[in-house]
């Protein structure tokens, strides 16, 4: 009996002691494999969110670049003529590329761009903008009138990046009708023939840290200007 009873409290011991052993090397292979999958499907959904999330921060500043630069542009080209005094021409340069034009942008106020010293001058006081497109870089330089020379202020103020059309200023006459050089600057009876300017800045993101197979972002903004302060 004793001997029996030993022998119970053997197997049970062996039992409980196996019981106690853990994952068996099957299960524990199931477990990583699971886990694995889990973890992919984790990082995958996480890395598509921070993806999707750098479009569009990155289609957000775009639009906003563009839209504040075409504002600005705009609207200092509409006031091309305002106020020139004795400056002879109103559109100074006009190619595909580029535009300068004559104006009193800032209505004689005697700051910036243009200070009292050209405020104040005899037939003075008439700011010079330039805006011009090169290597996809929109910028703007003005110059200040002091009545007899040009004198620069803003050298080059950048406006936008990314722009990759390459007629970004096309020019119309009172017609309607386009006018063109062959892909050189406008001599300047042509740019007293300007009437009309349309404006079309295409933008393309190709910033090289987006993620691989990610489209870049793209952006198209026009405008038409027409010029009011020209007398025929």
């Amino acid at each position: 009996m004793t001997i029996g009873h030993c022998s119970n409290n053997t197997t049970r011991s062996l039992r409980s002691l196996r019981s106690k052993n853990g994952f068996s090397l099957v299960e524990l292979i199931v477990v990583l494999a699971v886990t694995g999958l889990v973890s992919t499907a984790l990082f995958s959904v996480l890395f598509q969110s921070q993806a999707t999330y750098a479009r569009e921060v990155n289609q957000l500043t775009i639009r906003q670049m563009a839209r504040v630069a075409m504002d600005r542009t705009v609207e200092e080209i509409r006031l091309a003529g305002y106020d020139i005094q004795n400056v002879p021409e109103v559109i100074l340069q006009a190619s595909a590329t580029s535009l300068q034009i004559a104006s009193d942008i800032d209505d004689g106020s005697p700051t910036a761009p243009c200070d009292a010293t050209f405020e104040n001058a005899p037939n003075g006081g008439v700011e010079r903008i330039t805006y011009s497109v090169a290597a996809g870089l929109l910028v703007r330089a003005v110059d200040c009138w002091d009545g007899t020379s040009w004198t620069n202020e803003i050298g080059k103020q950048l406006l936008a990046t990314d722009i990759v059309n390459s007629t970004p200023f096309v020019f119309f006459d009172e017609a309607n009708v386009e006018i063109t050089a062959g892909g050189s600057p406008l001599s300047a009876a042509q740019r007293g023939q300007i009437r009309t300017i349309a404006l079309q800045f295409n933008l393309l993101d190709t910033d090289t840290t987006q993620v691989i197979g990610d489209p870049h972002t793209r952006f198209q903004i026009t405008s038409r200007v027409r010029l009011h302060n020209i007398i025929d």
